[in-house]
């Protein structure tokens, strides 16, 4: 059975969509979920999602070309600046209604086609459309930051007759949304792709950064794709690494008060734009947008002494592992990160315990604060409630579950979670990704880049040669099925740096060069014995290719061994003599002084020698390259 890569592969989700009123874990980033709903032409939908540059991502990719939608089909987008006009518009001059808005203005949709429904007869009712609250993960991860739009957002979906809370990397269930916790789970049958971390542990992630930022505009063919949650680090590393908007891109969000619309000279792009060799992402585009690039490879940077940079392994490093769409590197990340330090570390349950004390006051608080004045209240802020875990709920002061669980999912994650590199490594490996604690590997390619006469290893050559073959080999796991001109860049330095390379993958095989162990020698007889035609024309090229050449000398010990190692490499059963030589070449019987090695005792000597041997006069074979 085919390997199933997106929910429409799965019989049940191409023909009934997504399911109704429960939280969905789709499992797999980029599996089409959110696609599959705006594809599908037998229901209106409204889709609400936590930030306008994943807005922007899904309107720029229809109308589309492949004929999945009608040829009239438009993807209305609702964020700011839309008003509520546009919104009643777009409803009365199309016939399938796809709205995608943001969180904050899932409300105005919902006005505008509460006021149209009653202005105008036949027009849809609210019921009448399915709600998506999409990347359902994003609500408890920022919580606090946006608490009043997540509230509203939990009362707006009671509106509608049939939703859904969609993720593909749901939060843990000691953290999951008060709320959601009694909403029935589906789980798509999705297995996960394994993928593997290198992570880099240090004191600089900066000056870390910064050597890999470098290592790519010198050394590597591919793009480096870096995901930090930070428009201050991305600004010092574009200075540091001084680049420009040739070599580099950056996304950020639109709300950034610091930096508008440009970062030290670097213009903000849209996560659809073409990729760079360098891009920066901040969280902006960590959930829901699709970047194409056949050559990115993932780093993630993660700095301890910064909360906000770090990434909840459960749910953005899968988010964050998933916006690639195309690229051959998809599993594979680079995590540089700096571990947490504090002296009054506490473990999580020693956290939790003191937690539910903290409750335990804000209960008597409350019960004192309800009674003072309101003058005595205004002089509290809603900061300092948060502290208390304390939230004004339809006009009621009282205990904020979610803001507790906010507050101990953050106090893992920066507490514990990065507080050593084995610690970091178990939570990655108990989310189904591969860990390894080691520093960025460098391909052979890369170092032929830069220096051709560059030695690397033939094994290391040759598994990258294998590995290239293999992805350069379409099939429907890779979204791509052309050799790239960066994989032709790739071939041509493997091939050029070992010339035997093309033919020990065409005529030997991969299995037989690993079972050789690389030996180049003896891959090279290998290679002889499988593409002459004839017996002595193979044990010519054999001698030859081992020194055996016109006007060189050779000693009949040497000739003899030569030649066996030859018989044995083509299975004859015969014992060689020198003189078996005159078979293949015209020689002449010579003697000569040649100087060898002896040990005495524990050392070694030089001793000079006279030996008998022949001198080669000519070839009596016409050696054939293979292409």
């Amino acid at each position: 059975m085919e390997k199933q890569i997106y929910l429409s592969d799965f019989e049940d989700y191409k023909q009934n969509g997504l399911p109704s009123n429960c939280v969905f874990n789709k499992v797999a980033t980029g599996c089409g979920g959110t696609t599959l709903e705006i594809e599908n032409m037998n229901r209106d939908s409204i889709i609400a999602v936590p930030l306008e540059q994943m807005i922007n991502n899904k309107v720029n990719q229809y109308p589309n070309t492949n004929g999945r939608t009608p040829t009239d089909f438009k993807m209305f987008g609702v964020k700011a600046g839309i008003t509520k006009y546009d919104i009643i518009e777009f409803l009365k001059t199309n016939k399938v209604h796809k709205i995608i808005t943001t969180y904050d203005s899932l409300y105005k949709v919902i006005e505008a086609i509460n006021e149209l429904n009653e202005s105008e007869t036949k027009q849809r009712k609210l019921k009448d459309y399915f709600l998506l609250i999409d990347e359902v993960h994003y609500i408890m991860n920022n919580y606090k930051l946006r608490k009043n739009a997540i509230k509203r957002l939990m009362e707006a979906y009671k509106l509608f007759d049939k939703w859904c809370f969609m993720t593909a990397t749901p939060n843990e269930p000691e953290f999951m949304l008060d709320e959601l916790k009694d909403i029935p789970l589906i789980i798509a049958p999705f297995e996960l792709e394994l993928i593997k971390i290198e992570n880099v542990r240090t004191i600089q992630v900066e000056a870390t950064t910064k050597k890999v930022i470098n290592d790519y505009l010198t050394n590597r063919l591919q793009n480096a794709h870096i995901f930090v949650n930070s428009v201050e680090i991305i600004a010092r590393l574009i200075k540091a690494c001084e680049l420009t908007n040739d070599n580099c891109r950056a996304v950020w969000s639109t709300g950034n008060k610091s930096y508008k619309n440009s970062v030290q000279g670097i213009v903000r792009s849209e996560v659809g734009s073409e990729a760079k060799k360098i891009n920066f992402y901040t969280s902006t585009c960590f959930e829901g947008s699709d970047i194409s690039d056949i050559e990115g490879q993932y780093i993630i940077v993660s700095d301890g002494s910064k909360a906000y940079t770090l990434n909840d392994i459960s749910t953005s490093f899968r988010q964050i592992l998933g916006r690639l769409r195309n690229t051959k590197y998809r599993s594979e990340a680079l995590h540089i990160f700096k571990e947490t330090r504090y002296n009054n570390y506490k473990t999580f349950e020693e956290y939790k315990n003191q937690t539910n004390i903290l409750k335990e006051d804000a209960n008597i608080f409350i019960e004192t604060y309800n009674k003072v004045s309101d003058l005595s209240k205004s002089k509290i802020t809603e900061d300092e409630l948060n502290e208390k875990y304390i939230t004004k709920i339809n006009g009621v002061y009282q205990i904020d579950n979610n803001l507790i669980s906010y507050d101990l999912n953050k106090y893992k994650l920066a507490m514990q979670t990065y507080s050593t590199i084995a610690i970091v490594k178990e939570e990655q490996e108990k989310n189904s990704f591969k860990s390894v604690n080691t520093l960025h590997r460098i391909e052979p390619t890369d170092l032929l880049k830069t220096n051709k006469t560059k030695k690397v290893k033939f094994n290391d050559a040759f598994e990258q040669y294998v590995t290239l073959k293999n992805e350069t080999t379409p099939n429907k796991d890779f979204l791509y099925s052309m050799v790239s001109k960066t994989d032709e860049e790739r071939f041509s330095l493997l091939e050029s740096a070992y010339d035997i390379m093309k033919d020990a993958y065409n005529i030997l095989g991969v299995e037989e060069v690993r079972n050789l162990k690389y030996n180049q020698t003896n891959i090279k007889r290998k290679i002889i014995a499988c593409s002459d035609s004839t017996q002595e024309n193979k044990i010519a090229r054999i001698l030859s290719n081992e020194g055996v050449r016109r006007n060189e000398f050779i000693s009949l010990e040497d000739c003899k061994s030569k030649i066996q190692n030859a018989y044995d490499t083509l299975k004859i059963k015969k014992t060689a003599k020198g003189s078996d030589l005159e078979k293949y070449f015209i020689i002449e019987l010579n003697t000569r002084m040649i100087t060898k090695k002896k040990k005495e005792g524990e050392i070694y000597v030089k001793i000079k020698k006279m030996v008998k041997g022949y001198v080669i006069v000519k070839e009596k074979f016409i050696f054939i390259q293979n292409d």
